[in-house]
Order: structure tokens, then C-alpha cells, then sequence
């Protein structure tokens, strides 16, 4: 008996053992998870030296975590140093007002931030690094210094109420998947104003979206690989003074693009040569634009205008399903064709055809300046609705055309030439279909050639 109840007791004890073992590791659970909860964790510069990797530098004397929110203010302006020994993870990243110091990416050092990044007060410095934000970046005051290692930007971009931005010639790629807002303001000097922007969105909704009013400037190359880039109005656009390269899985582009700047340019849609949807505006102080594939834009209502500068089709196809303007500059062509299902202007500069030719639906204007030389090629008018040829004869070159081809779809398709006006045709002027009418006896037509 005395050896029974002596062995319950044992087993008794045994059992608090390992009730107590098994408390004991819940705590040591819980400890350990209240310790690595995520935090908000203050530079307060306590440390002998200006390393993030330092733990006295922190208010928690901890080193910040992947989960941690990293935050400089007036608690401490020393300098700081994102460095090689930091393990290169938070989660959010602000610089906020009383923060005077400056805060720099060691030279080759990556930075990923989970969350997002704001500023308004410091510089933020880098050289040879990279930057990694999953969330927002936002800048209200102090001044950015993009690392050449450049950023990867997931969320929105918004820069609209302060602060420097310097691209450093360096690289921000948008590759969210989702859709996000790049938020501007163009009287703000420096404003999205970047070197190179790459767009890689993972699908349809992973494009841009740019406010009203807005102007995002690239004087570096413009690449857009994937998701879609376009517009809140028609006042927001991209001003580009570099390259814009186009690849055939981007899904839509339908946003004004302004080509500016003094240099040589190059517009390459090759695979994707209808997929934009924007207008085109052409505003060099210098230099030729040149396209390196066909460009159908074939939307409704898209412009394509030349003030000044000079644009280049080579032997590729544009064409334009609205208004053609040319009021500076110099339009070349070698081999290339023009397809215009909308109306054709030209008041100043000068616009060469293309060798294969201008397919017109609309109507022609050439009144108050500019010089057209016809390269001895052929204009078309196809269309299926009235329109006018309007011509100067106190204009040099006004409507001297070598072919022309009246080939409208019904009887209202034909040219109703001005009053006064002279249309002079050194080739071939070929009547297929639709009619040629005048507003007086005034007008009338000078062949040349064979009729």
C-alpha cells in the first residue's frame, strides 16, 4: 500500500513538472513575440558613431527590424548612415520635420522598405545604392538624392507640396501591380522631373495614373515594358526629352506625349504600333525625332502636332485618325507613308510627303505659311464626306502637288476648292470616284501633267 500511494505521488510530481516545463516555454513564447513586435523606433544619434547597425543610435537601443518604422525628427539631428553591417530591411521609413541632419545610403547598400517612405524635412544622400519601396513614396520638404542603383517604386508617387527631388540621372521603376497615382505639381521646381522611368506593372491595373494638371518630365529614356500608363484630363501628359521605347507587352498608353529638348530622339513602338492612344506633340528647341517602327493612332480624336524641332518617319507608316498640324519645324520623310483620316494643316515650317505617299479623308489647309514640297509623290483624298482645299496662291508651294488622286467613297466626297484658289498638279491628276467642285469661277485646277 505504503508503495502505491508512493508511486501516485511520484507520478504527480512528474505531471507538475511538465506542466510547469510547458508554462514556462508559453512565456518565453510570449516574451520572445512582444519583443519582436513591430515598432516605431526613433534615431536619437546615443551611439559613438552614425550607423544605423549601431543599437545605442536608437531610442530602443535596438537595431530596427523588417517590421520596425524607422523615424528621424527633432529628437536628434546627427548625421546617419544606412550601412553595410544594417541588415537592409524596415518596414516604413519617415523623415519628418526637425530633422536637419543627413541621412545617407552607404555606397553599394540596398534599402527595402515593405511599407512606404516620407519626407519633409533633412536630405536623404546616396551614391552607388538602390532603393526598394513596397508601399508610397511621398516628399513634402527637405531633398531626395536618388541613388544610382535607382528606385523600385510599388505604390504612389506624390511630390506636390515642397521639397527637392534630384534624379542624379539614375532610374525609378513603377512595378506595382496595382494602380497607383503619380502625383505632380508642375510649378514646383523638380517635380517629377526624372532622368530614366521604367514602367513594369504585372497587369492591366499596374499603370500610372497622372493628375490634372500634371507634367512628369523624362530627359533620361522612357521604357515602358509593362501594365499601362494614362491620364486623369487632357492636360496631364509626359514631356520627354530623351528616348521612348515602347514593347509589345505594355496593355494600353493613352496619355499626351510632348517631345522637347534640343537632342536627338528616338520614338520605337516596335510590336506595339497601334497601342498608343495619345496625342503627339513635337516641341524641339534642336535635333530630329525619329521613328523606329510604324505608328497607327487610330483612337478618336488624336492629334498629331509639329511646332518646332524636327520629326523623321524614315520609311515607316504614320497615321492619324484626327487633326495633322504642322506650324513649325521640318516633317521628313524618305520612304515612309502618311495615312490622315482626319484634317491636314500646315502654317508654318515645312512639311516633306513621303515618297509613299499621303492618304487624306479629311481637309487640306495651306493659307498662312509654311512650304510643302511634293517629292514627287502622291496625295489621295479618300474620304466619304465633303471637305475643302484650301489653298494660297500668293503663297509659294501652296497646293503644288505632283499626283493627285480623288478617290472618295460617294458623290459628297469630293474637294470643294476656295475661292480664288489654285491647285497646281505637275503629275498625274487621276478622277476615280466622288467629284471636284469649285466655289466661283476663280477657282480652278493648273495640270501639268497627264489628267
Amino acid at each position: 500500500m505504503f508503495s502505491t500511494k508512493y508511486l501516485n505521488v511520484s507520478a504527480g510530481i512528474k505531471v507538475l513538472r511538465t506542466i510547469f516545463i510547458y508554462c514556462i516555454g508559453i512565456l518565453f513564447f510570449l516574451l520572445l513575440t512582444l519583443s519582436s513586435k513591430a515598432a516605431v523606433i526613433t534615431w536619437d544619434g546615443g551611439g559613438a558613431d552614425n550607423n544605423w547597425s549601431t543599437a545605442a543610435n536608437w531610442s530602443t537601443d535596438t537595431v530596427p527590424g523588417s517590421g520596425d518604422t524607422v523615424t528621424f525628427d527633432g529628437t536628434s539631428v546627427k548625421n546617419a548612415v544606412i550601412d553595410a553591417s544594417f541588415p537592409g530591411n524596415v518596414s516604413a521609413f519617415n523623415i519628418n520635420s526637425g530633422y536637419t541632419g543627413t541621412v545617407t545610403l552607404d555606397a553599394g547598400v540596398s534599402l527595402n522598405l515593405s511599407g512606404s517612405f516620407s519626407m519633409n524635412a533633412g536630405i536623404f544622400a546616396a551614391s552607388t545604392g538602390s532603393l526598394d519601396i513596397n508601399g508610397d513614396f511621398t516628399l513634402s520638404g527637405g531633398t531626395f538624392n536618388l541613388p544610382s542603383g535607382g528606385l523600385n517604386l510599388q505604390g504612389a508617387w506624390t511630390h506636390t507640396a515642397g521639397g527637392t527631388f534630384n534624379n542624379n540621372n539614375s532610374t525609378v521603376q513603377f512595378d506595382g501591380t496595382v494602380g497607383k497615382l503619380l502625383d505632380c505639381n508642375s510649378s514646383l521646381a523638380t517635380s517629377c522631373e526624372f532622368y530614366n522611368v521604367s514602367i513594369n506593372a504585372g497587369n492591366d491595373s499596374g499603370g500610372i495614373t497622372v493628375q490634372i494638371d500634371d507634367i512628369m518630365k523624362v530627359s533620361g529614356t522612357l521604357s515602358l515594358l509593362n501594365g499601362n500608363l494614362a491620364a486623369n484630363s487632357a492636360n496631364s501628359k509626359i514631356q520627354s526629352s530623351g528616348n521612348v521605347t515602347v514593347t509589345s507587352t505594355f496593355d494600353t498608353l493613352s496619355i499626351q506625349i510632348e517631345f522637347i529638348g534640343s537632342s536627338d530622339q528616338n520614338f520605337d513602338l516596335s510590336g506595339a504600333t497601334s497601342l498608343y492612344d495619345g496625342n503627339i506633340t513635337i516641341n524641339k528647341s534642336g535635333g530630329t525625332l525619329t521613328l523606329m517602327s510604324d505608328l497607327i493612332m487610330d483612337a478618336a480624336g488624336q492629334d498629331f502636332t509639329l511646332l518646332n524641332g524636327s520629326f523623321d518617319i524614315g520609311s515607316n507608316a504614320l497615321m492619324v485618325q484626327d487633326q495633322f498640324i504642322v506650324s513649325g519645324g521640318s516633317f521628313l520623310s524618305a520612304a515612309g507613308s502618311l495615312d490622315i483620316n482626319g484634317d491636314f494643316t500646315l502654317s508654318g515650317g515645312t512639311f516633306n510627303l513621303p515618297s509613299g505617299g499621303l492618304n487624306l479623308q479629311g481637309a487640306w489647309t495651306h493659307t498662312a505659311g509654311g512650304t510643302f514640297n511634293n517629292n514627287n509623290s502622291t496625295v489621295q483624298f479618300d474620304g466619304t464626306v465633303g471637305k475643302l482645299l484650301d489653298c494660297n496662291s500668293s503663297l509659294a508651294t501652296s497646293c503644288e502637288f505632283y499626283n493627285v488622286s480623288i478617290n472618295a467613297g460617294n458623290d459628297s466626297g469630293g474637294i470643294l476648292v476656295q475661292i480664288d484658289d489654285i491647285v497646281k498638279v505637275s503629275g498625274t491628276l487621276s478622277l476615280l470616284n466622288g467629284k471636284l467642285d469649285a466655289n466661283s469661277a476663280n477657282s480652278r485646277i493648273y495640270p501639268y501633267g497627264n489628267v
